[in-house]
């Protein structure tokens, strides 16, 4: 347990990173071994988190092409930024 508690930062920076290449959470959890560190106390939650947290960083840099496209003209680019404007002022009501 004590080997486990010390290689659990290293793992779940491995999480964050794997979720940002668009890993599915069972993928990942099947290549971090999860049910290795199941057991301890609170590690659930901190691999949701990390999960979350590599999933949003994707999300920005997508985002970021994204407009950059819309920016340099292209049109499906930027008829997506539309959709994605629409969302953000509709969970804004």
């Amino acid at each position: 347990m004590d080997e486990q508690l010390q290689s659990l930062p290293k793992i779940l920076t491995t999480v964050e990173t794997l979720a940002d290449l668009l890993f599915t959470k069972q993928e990942i959890m099947t290549i971090v071994e999860y049910e290795l560190y199941a057991g301890i106390p609170g590690f659930n939650k901190e691999f949701h988190t990390a999960f979350e947290k590599g999933k949003f960083t994707r999300m920005i840099k997508l985002r970021k092409s994204l407009l950059q496209l819309a920016e340099n003209g292209s049109h499906p680019a930027l008829e997506k930024s539309f959709i994605l404007y629409d969302k953000i002022n509709a969970s804004d009501v």
